[in-house]
């Protein structure tokens, strides 16, 4: 007797050793996507290429992670934000207890690359740059020679996320939404009532359009000739440069004379590499078109930064007395008082009080419409609270603490409340940094 067997269905054999294979390629890729982010989150955490050959960001990163920034993407300056210099760092995928490598400085400085502690995280106002910072952070990224830079905190959140955002504002010309949108992506978390009023009220420095940049090329081309696809800010590292040698020198004060339309922006640019005959010449010119009606709004508000800094004392006192007759008349904001405004309010010096000290009586609303609910006296107590060389309180929660807290440190030191220019030995006081905050 015959039994029948069924013979299998080959198309349901091939169906299932398919799906088996699927499987066992998808947990496959899995294990090797996990181990590949692993891998990157122990060495370089939240790893990120803000623009290419200018800054990159992470959180601490391992001596691995380090040589590979340095030799993958050329890096010549890192920074590092955190609170503390760590004394060593994890060798490598097996150095999960005490790190016990080299320190970071040590490994930076060996393999020929700058290495910068600005310290961050003890501050009221964290995790905003002090003063000291905020002025090194323009200096450092104005400088062709020092770049890239990579900057690095502990997680590559807070801290590192206030210099990018910085950083694409100031140099990209994002927006604050846009800027605090990527600092969340990071997993910045709840957002920082100063912070984000400082990055909203940021005023970048001024760029020409393509017609005036065109314009500014042909000014200069004797001295400094054009490059092909070159842009504002590639040739303004490249007069930089050169600008300390006389006949630059002579040539800005030149052209300021024939009242070029973008060059106080410009000589803002180069102030700082100037000698005191051509500082001097900026400021009369700056002081000149504070009082020209026909100016635009960047001319107005980078007189007045120029005055702020670098003006003789009558014109730092004309300029406080504009503003003070401006607060009192109270009414609508006009574009050139604002234009003023955001000038005095765009750097964090000590030299810059006695212009916020008028502003606190300023209860009028800002007329930006991401700013709206900010008024301008709201935005002195701010640059007060985070330049003052101490701190004032544990941590700020409303601005009527911030201006109670300010116009007390005030009374105890109405010296700084007195006109000074930048380099006054005074203002420096809140530029300088601990002995061991920078290591080269």
């Amino acid at each position: 007797m015959f039994r029948l067997r069924c013979p299998r269905s080959q198309p349901a054999d091939a169906a299932r050793r398919r799906t088996r294979r699927f499987v066992w390629s998808g947990l496959l890729a899995l294990l090797v996507l996990l181990a590949y982010r692993g891998f990157w989150e122990f060495h370089l955490r939240r790893f990120a290429v803000v623009e290419p050959g200018v800054l990159y960001r992470s959180g601490q990163p391992t001596a691995w992670g380090l040589r590979y920034l340095i030799r993958r993407y050329g890096v010549r300056t890192v920074v590092s934000l955190r609170g503390r210099s760590r004394a060593a760092l994890r060798r490598g995928v097996t150095d999960f207890g005490s790190p016990d490598g080299p320190a970071e400085a040590q490994l930076v400085r060996s393999l020929g690359v700058e290495y910068l502690h600005w310290p961050m995280g003890q501050e009221s106002y964290w995790p905003w740059l002090p003063p000291a910072h905020f002025e090194r952070f323009f200096q450092l990224l104005d400088d062709p020679d020092r770049l890239p830079v990579a900057v690095h905190c502990i997680a590559g959140r807070h801290r590192t996320g206030t210099f990018v955002a910085l950083f694409r504002i100031e140099y990209h010309r994002w927006n604050a939404d846009d800027a605090l949108l990527e600092m969340q992506r990071f997993g910045f978390g709840h957002p920082v009532f100063l912070q984000e009023h400082n990055l909203r009220t940021y005023w970048p420095r001024p760029r020409p359009d393509e017609k005036t940049f065109r314009q500014l090329q042909q000014d200069w081309a004797a001295l400094l000739p054009p490059e092909a696809d070159e842009n504002y800010q590639h040739w303004i590292w490249r007069l930089r440069k050169r600008i300390q040698r006389p006949n630059y020198q002579r040539h800005l004060r030149y052209w300021l004379d024939q009242r070029a339309p973008f060059a106080l922006c410009v000589a803002h640019r180069l102030i700082d590499r100037v000698d005191r005959a051509t500082q001097r010449a900026i400021a009369d010119h700056a002081q000149a078109v504070l009082h020209d009606r026909q100016a635009s709004v960047s001319q107005w508000a980078t007189a007045a930064a120029l005055v702020a800094d670098y003006g003789t004392p009558a014109q730092q006192q004309r300029l406080l007395a504009w503003l003070r007759r401006q607060v009192s008349r109270k009414g609508t904001v006009t574009p050139r008082y604002h234009a003023v405004v955001q000038g005095v309010t765009n750097r964090y010096t000590m030299n810059r009080f006695p212009y916020w000290h008028v502003l606190l009586e300023d209860f009028r609303r800002r007329p930006e419409p991401d700013c709206r609910q900010y008024r301008y006296c709201d935005t002195a107590a701010a640059r007060m609270f985070c330049t003052v060389p101490e701190s004032l309180a544990p941590y700020a929660e409303s601005w009527e603490q911030v201006r109670r807290l300010v116009r007390r440190w005030l009374e105890d030191h109405p010296e700084v409340l007195q006109p000074r220019r930048l380099a006054d030995p005074v203002v420096q006081q809140a530029l300088a940094l601990p002995k061991d905050a920078a290591v080269r």
